[in-house]
Parts: C-alpha cells; sequence; structure tokens
C-alpha cells in the first residue's frame, strides 16, 4: 500500500485513497494547489491548504499530528514537498498521493 518517494516521504496511490474515503477511514485529504486550481475541481471530501500556507496554518486544520494526511497536488511534486514538511513538523502518518488529482481523474474517480 505504502511506498517511498525519495528519502523519506511515502506515497499512497489514488486507489487506497478512493478505497479510504468510500469505506469512511478516519483521514484527513488535503488539496495543497493553488486557490484556482482546486476552484476547478477538487476531490469531493478535500481541505484546502495551499503550500505556501502549508506551515502557518496546519496546526488550526490538523492539530492532531498522529492524524492519516493523504496529501494531493495537481500531479505529485508539490504534496511530495508538503508531505516533507509536516514530517519535519512532526507529523508522523502524511502521505502524498502518487500522480495528484491528475491520476485521479485518470482512474475515473469523481471529481467536484
Amino acid at each position: 500500500m505504502f511506498t517511498l518517494f525519495g528519502p523519506s516521504v511515502q506515497t499512497v496511490s489514488p486507489d487506497d485513497v478512493q478505497k479510504a474515503l468510500a469505506t469512511k477511514d478516519q483521514i484527513v485529504l488535503l488539496d495543497v494547489r493553488t486557490k484556482d486550481e482546486y476552484s476547478q475541481g477538487k476531490i469531493v471530501g478535500s481541505v484546502h491548504l495551499p503550500l505556501s500556507d502549508l506551515e502557518s496554518n496546519i496546526s488550526s486544520v490538523v492539530p492532531d499530528k498522529a492524524s492519516t494526511i493523504y496529501v494531493y497536488c495537481l500531479s505529485g511534486g508539490r504534496s511530495a514537498s508538503a508531505v516533507g514538511i509536516l514530517s519535519k513538523m512532526g507529523y508522523t502518518k502524511a502521505f502524498t498521493m502518487s500522480g495528484g488529482i491528475g491520476m485521479w481523474k485518470v482512474k475515473g474517480f469523481p471529481v467536484g
């Protein structure tokens, strides 16, 4: 289910994210794209927090550092950076969704 992206960033597949959402697992689905990108379509149930605001606002969005956080962006680059930042801040279960929302759409999963 989980693999490594670079030296310390763990990944999760879009299939696993979709399964977690469908089974109502206790996860935070975090979209780190820009406001414009988010307004053009998002994964239903996601929380928007642009990468540029992550460090200053994550504690108000996800106060529990033991929460499972699945992070996505357009293709995976920014979300991998976000997971690295979250890990350095003490979040222990942060994962980047491989392929981002682009791969989510390719797989035919719903976008709101």
